[in-house]
This record gives C-alpha cells, sequence and structure tokens, in this order.
C-alpha cells in the first residue's frame, strides 16, 4: 500500500477513500502535499524496491537502479570532497565552461547549487583543475544529483514533516470501533467516520 509521500497513485486512491467526489476525479499534483518528493523522473529509485520485492521487474532492471542509486550517493560525497577557490587559474576555467566568476572559495556542491549551472560544467571545471574530479554520469543520473542539491533545502523541509506525521499514519484505528460511542465529535464528522472506516488516525485526520 502506498503512501501520500510515497506516488501519486498514493495520493489519489487516498483521496477516493477519504473524499466525496462530485465530479470525475482528475488527479492534479497541486492535491499532493510532497510534490518534490513525487518527481517523476525519481520515480524509479522510490518504486523500484516494492516493483523487486513483489516481482514486477527482474534482477537485471533492478540492479541497473541500485547502481544508479549508488552512483548518486557517491556523487554527492564527492561534491562536499571538491573545492575551488578563486584563483586566476579556476576563473579562466570557469569561464570556459560558461560559469560566472566563483568570486570566493567555494564546494562543488556551493558551485552546483547556482541556478545557472549545471552538473556537467561542474564536472568539466573539476577534470580541469583538481586531481579528484566528479564522476561522468548518464544524463538522468546527473539530472537527479543537480536536483538533489539545488532542491536541497525544500526537500530535507518536506522529509521532516513525512517523518512527522508517518506517525499518525502508523496509529491503527480497530476496525471494530462505533464512532457513534466516541465523545466530542460532532454529528457530521462521526457520520463520515462511520461511512469511510479510516485505517489509521492519519487518514482519519483528513
Amino acid at each position: 500500500m502506498l503512501g501520500r509521500h510515497e506516488a501519486y497513485i498514493g495520493v489519489l486512491i487516498d483521496d477516493l477513500v477519504t473524499r466525496p467526489m462530485s465530479e470525475p476525479y482528475r488527479l492534479h499534483t497541486s492535491r499532493a502535499e510532497y510534490r518534490l518528493l513525487l518527481r517523476p523522473d525519481s520515480a524509479d529509485l522510490r518504486l523500484s524496491d516494492y516493483a523487486y520485492k513483489y516481482g514486477l521487474i527482474d534482477e537485471a532492471r533492478y540492479a541497473q537502479v541500485v547502481q544508479k542509486r549508488e552512483s548518486i550517493q557517491h556523487t554527492l560525497a564527492q561534491l562536499d570532497r571538491i573545492t575551488f577557490t578563486s584563483s586566476r587559474l579556476i576563473e579562466a576555467s570557469a569561464q570556459e565552461v560558461g560559469i560566472a566568476s566563483l568570486g570566493q572559495r567555494l564546494s562543488a556542491r556551493e558551485l552546483l547549487r547556482r541556478p545557472e549551472v549545471c552538473y556537467a560544467q561542474v564536472e568539466q571545471l573539476s577534470q580541469r583543475v583538481v586531481s579528484t574530479s566528479l564522476p561522468d554520469l548518464p544524463d538522468e543520473t546527473a539530472e537527479e544529483v543537480e536536483l538533489q542539491v539545488k532542491y536541497e533545502s525544500y526537500v530535507r523541509k518536506q522529509e521532516q514533516t513525512v517523518h512527522r506525521t508517518r506517525r499518525l499514519e502508523e496509529q491503527l484505528i480497530p476496525e471494530t470501533i462505533n464512532y457513534q460511542d466516541v465523545s466530542h465529535l460532532r454529528t457530521q464528522a462521526r457520520q463520515k467516520l462511520t461511512l469511510t472506516r479510516p485505517r489509521t488516525v492519519g487518514q482519519a485526520s483528513r
């Protein structure tokens, strides 16, 4: 069962179960609370573990995803270890690959965080001026690294929110509960809870 933080289909099913729809249902991405975590280009990283566990993809396909995940983690670590100083050589090399003046000492991660800088540029600069250069990644892996760096602070906030709300999702509601016996609930709330029979406290709160 996919959660709202794992896949758009998790949002779709949860909404259909808990929210009455007055028109044919269309899933708008705005209905998902964690849109940065549910980017289409990260679907393989999020869902391949499930797919492999339940026999939906073979071992070779899963091995590709594992390799991609390891490459991303290795590259992110490398971005922290590589630094560029604002020397004449590095500034000239940066200009050659299309990067504006550094102006100060920067890590590769800080440089990649600039909106106008892409991973390929930082990788080319590292090859020219440092002894330990960044790996040459496939386009889709490089794009994932780039997006993780540029949206890092926003993604971290969403992950913290998911961690807080997950506790509510893990609190199961007994199937035998009688909402008519629960005090301090409005009549409308009793009726809706009786109709939808939410599985968890989190689902009930929505």
